[in-house]
């Protein structure tokens, strides 16, 4: 279910870096390379910028962390172990789905407060109508975007948190409160 709930995310700083976090899986139209040739010897206010990734081990981050020396693997975390990888991130990355499924990662990764870089795979990408009332994201098309476009991104979103009272400004219909109320009603 796609729900939005109250979370504290405290931010570990990092004078040295800033960390792109991508939690879930990679494969098929999915595939992060063109993020990879992008953010390669980029760097933000001075910055190296670092990917991890933190889901199952697969071909293509064997294959990116060989490539590119700023891709980490973070390996497979449970989901009630997440706050801890958000605590370490300065934005959280989605990839876009080719179809209308809406996935519950985008309102755990909301309901952090923390900055959203969403990368889209069409235009009718149901992620993008919701990121659009999320003032900490930035959309991005993934097969066609600049080195300019995500250094545009990283400055308006970086460092920057929401509350949660923000959030559920524009997204109170997804509160777990709202969404039992819906369950028993219709029970």
């Amino acid at each position: 279910l796609p729900l939005i709930e109250e979370k504290y995310i405290k931010k570990k700083e990092s004078d040295d870096e800033i960390r792109m976090v991508y939690t879930g899986s990679w494969g098929g139209e999915r595939n992060p390379r063109r993020i990879m040739e992008i953010v390669n010897g980029m760097k933000y206010d001075g910055k190296k910028i670092s990917f991890i990734y933190y889901g199952k081990y697969n071909s293509l981050i064997n294959s990116l962390e060989k490539e590119y020396t700023f891709v980490k693997n973070g390996g497979f975390v449970q989901s009630g172990n997440m706050d801890s990888v958000y605590e370490t991130a300065d934005v959280l990355v989605n990839i876009g789905n080719s179809t209308d499924m809406l996935p519950s990662k985008l309102f755990a990764y909301m309901s952090t407060g923390l900055p959203i870089l969403h990368f889209y795979l069409y235009q009718e990408d149901p992620c993008v109508a919701i990121l659009e009332k999320y003032k900490n994201a930035t959309i991005l098309d993934l097969k066609n975007f600049s080195r300019e476009q995500l250094l545009n991104a990283l400055h308006n979103i970086i460092g920057k948190k929401m509350t949660y009272k923000e959030i559920v400004e524009n997204y109170h219909f997804y509160e777990v409160k709202e969404v039992s109320n819906i369950l028993v009603r219709d029970c």
